[in-house]
């Protein structure tokens, strides 16, 4: 993983900067006790982007360790509705909504 994680960190990102990198286990999450299915292992990669100088954007880029089916998936928009869904297989991405508080 080192490796890989060093590669992830050696690249330039015009206006941004890689701010984590965290390899996260397979889960299995629930809602009021109905199991929502599996997300795989996966590595979150954490970016910083600033193309104005008033821009504080966060993107999320969830990269699944195995069995990446070919596809990417981003997401957002500028509402509270930005979010990562996770499909298996997928990768995928979504930015902050600014909604922070």
């Amino acid at each position: 993983m080192e490796k890989s994680e060093k590669k992830l960190r050696d690249i330039e990102i015009e206006n941004g900067e890689i701010i984590g990198i965290e390899y996260l286990e397979e889960k299995s999450p629930e809602l009021q006790g109905i199991r929502l299915g599996t997300v795989p292992e996966r590595c979150c990669v954490r970016v910083k982007l600033r193309p104005t100088k008033e821009s504080d954007i966060l993107v999320e880029l969830w990269m699944p360790l195995s069995g990446w089916n070919g596809n990417f998936l981003g997401t957002g928009n500028g509402g509270f509705f930005s979010d990562i869904f996770w499909f298996r297989g997928w990768h995928m991405f979504s930015e902050d909504p600014e909604s922070r508080i």
